[in-house]
Order: C-alpha cells, then structure tokens, then sequence
C-alpha cells in the first residue's frame, strides 16, 4: 500500500514475490491449456456428428496438436524440477516398458527378473517379457470394445481395427483424434461418419476382447458370426512362394525373438503386373501377443504407408492357426490368400468357402494342406 507520501515502500521479499509471480504465470498457463485441449476435442467429436464442416475439423486437430506440443515443451523447459526429472528418466527402471529399436519397434517389452532353472541348478537372470494391457476402442466418444493387446504400432492397430470390424469401410472415413495413457490402459479416441456411428451403436461389445479371443464381449449370436464379404480375383500363387513369405515371415519378428511369445502377420505382395514374384522388400510385418491384434496392427500399417499394397495382389502369413476372425477380418480388408503356419477351424474354412479366399493351412517344412480356392495355386 502507498505510505502517506504517496510512495510504494521497498518491497522487502523480491526474491519471494518473484517466484509468486512466476507461479501464477505458470498456473494461468497450463489452466489455458487445459481448456483449449478440451474444447478442442469436443469439437472433433462434434465435428465427425456432422455439426461442423471439414475445415473445422482440420483447424480443431491442428489447434490440439499444438496446444499439446506447447504443454510437453512447457513440462521440459520449467528449469531444475524438469532436469531432475530427465535425470531420474535416464536411470533404468525394470518395472516400466523398455525400449526396442528394432525395425522401428519402440515399444511392447519388459525387463523381469525370473529364476532360471537348469539341470539342477537354479540362476536368477534378467528376462524379457511381451506386454500385455487393456486398450479402449471409442468412436465419437462412445467406448466400443476393450481389448487386450501389445502397446506398440497403436496407430496402425485403431485404423486396422475399425476397418477389419466393419466400422468403416475405408480408411477415408477414421481419424485418429486422441491417444490418452492412463493408470489402468490406453483410450483410442477415434471420429466417424454419424452414418458409421449410427450403424455400430447395437454392436457395442459388453466384455474386454483378451488377446486369444477375437470376438469376446458380443451380445447376441446373430452379432457373433457376421455375413462376410466376397473377395476380387486374387493372384497365383506356388508353393515354394508361399513357403519362402512364411520363412521370411519368421526372421522379421524383433518382439518374438527377444520374448518368445508374440504372434506375427504379414502381407506379401506380387512383383509385377503378372506376379511371378514376390516382392523382397515390400513386406510388411507386425507383432501383437494377440493374433487378431496383430492382422489389425498389418491391415492399418498397410492402409497408412506411404505407397500402399493392392490386398488382392499378394498374401497374408500369420504364425497361429487359421480361425473364423481371422478369415473374416482379411475378407474385410479385401485379402484373398491366407497363409497359416497352423491348423484352420471348420468355420473358417466355411467362411473362407464363402468369401472366396484360398485357405491354406499347415504351411511348414515344405508341407501344406489347401483347404479351399486351389483355383489360385500355380
């Protein structure tokens, strides 16, 4: 307060009034943020419910994304509390997902201690382990499924996911709004069409999918088995092609050879217009300690690349056996040759009847058993 002269007296705490002030910068700051991610979200939704046009959509994504990148920049550059921060992050941490940089694979193991027993003798030696956590699938807020899945190519497991489902029919018609971490999982906030929205409301799935059930969580049996789609001509193919995608199918699993417990699907697609080959580096490959999980993670890794694979002009190879899911989800995704290294069910093999896919099973050391479109064998 001014004295009697009219005059301010010295401030007696500089230092204290600084950092008060300092504060209170900081708290309006991060309240601002706070606001402009929310009302940045809630227009996306509003926006895939058709309440606001595309270039709202586009500016509300861009204003959430820098608003994000502004909050992490804040975090890091907040001086002492942040360095210490970096410091305890760099000192490692056996409870927390390591990091694997293996063909750009950043994420999905841990370090676990475990007793080693071996003739007799017992050693405690350091493990890996494949991770396995609750990830919630919602479509314009509405949480559709929970399944249990591998934390790493998330991206392309939401856009797979949704097209292998028959949410969407194409990936035109998602985005991917927000990835939210939490305590106990992953959220997948995703915006559709309301036409989309409207379609799936009666098939929301009641249970979390585990990582061997492809169809856990369905409410009625008319939901369970759904119509499956016909696909195109599809290419011709030899043994000693399928066989040698299976082999290398097998040398390009970075999270199975450290853990020995995740399975694998990959596309390989034709060489050439006539397809007499394969080709050697197209192939793509992706891991999950779920097998449905892990044609999801292929189909979205193919529907985002930058130069994307015709599904009708190769084939898809996966480590499991061949099940009803299976057959359906590469139906949806438009795959007319499967590859299992194992045995198929009686459905898949009716529903590969019905869809017109060549279902190949048993593929290994030289064997295999075609169970139906021979037609496409050469």
């Amino acid at each position: 307060m001014p004295n009697a002269r009219g005059r301010r007296p010295p401030n007696r705490f500089p230092s204290i009034c600084a950092a008060r002030r300092t504060l209170q910068r900081h708290e309006r700051g991060r309240c601002a943020r706070t606001v402009a991610i929310a009302c940045a979200k809630r227009r996306c939704v509003a926006a895939a419910r058709g309440e606001a046009s595309v270039a709202e959509r586009q500016r509300t994504a861009a204003a959430a994304g820098r608003a994000g990148r502004r909050s992490a920049l804040r975090r890091t550059r907040s001086g002492a509390p942040g360095s210490r921060r970096r410091a305890r992050a760099a000192a490692p941490d056996r409870t927390r997902p390591c990091a694997v940089r293996t063909r750009g694979v950043s994420t999905g193991l841990r370090a676990r201690e475990a007793l080693h027993v071996a003739d007799g003798a017992g050693t405690v030696r350091e493990e890996w382990v494949i991770e396995e956590i609750p990830v919630a699938l919602l479509y314009n807020g509405l949480s559709f499924a929970v399944m249990m899945t591998t934390p790493a190519d998330l991206e392309d497991f939401a856009l797979g996911f949704a097209v292998c489902e028959g949410i969407v029919a194409s990936a035109d018609e998602f985005s991917l709004v927000d990835v939210v971490h939490g305590e106990h999982g992953i959220a997948l906030h995703a915006a559709i069409p309301q036409s989309r929205f409207d379609a799936i409301e009666h098939r929301q799935r009641t249970l979390e999918g585990r990582s061997g059930c492809g169809l856990c969580g369905t409410s009625s049996l008319q939901s369970a088995v759904q119509p499956v789609r016909r696909v195109g001509a599809g290419p011709r193919l030899s043994a000693t092609q399928v066989h040698a995608g299976l082999d290398r199918l097998s040398q390009q699993q970075p999270l199975n050879a450290r853990s020995g417990g995740v399975h694998a699907a990959g596309f390989i697609p034709e060489d050439g217009p006539q397809g007499n080959r394969l080709l050697n580096a197209g192939m793509l490959v992706r891991e999950d300690v779920g097998r449905h999980n892990a044609l999801d993670k292929l189909v979205g890794a193919m529907l985002h690349a930058t130069i994307r694979s015709d599904p009708g002009a190769g084939f898809l190879a996966i480590t499991s056996r061949a099940s009803y899911e299976i057959v359906h989800k590469a139906a949806n995704a438009g795959i007319a040759v499967i590859a299992a290294m194992s045995a198929p069910t009686d459905l898949a093999i009716r529903q590969a009847e019905a869809a017109g896919i060549t279902l190949i099973a048993f593929a290994r050391d030289a064997r295999m058993n075609v169970y139906s479109g021979c037609e496409r064998l050469r």
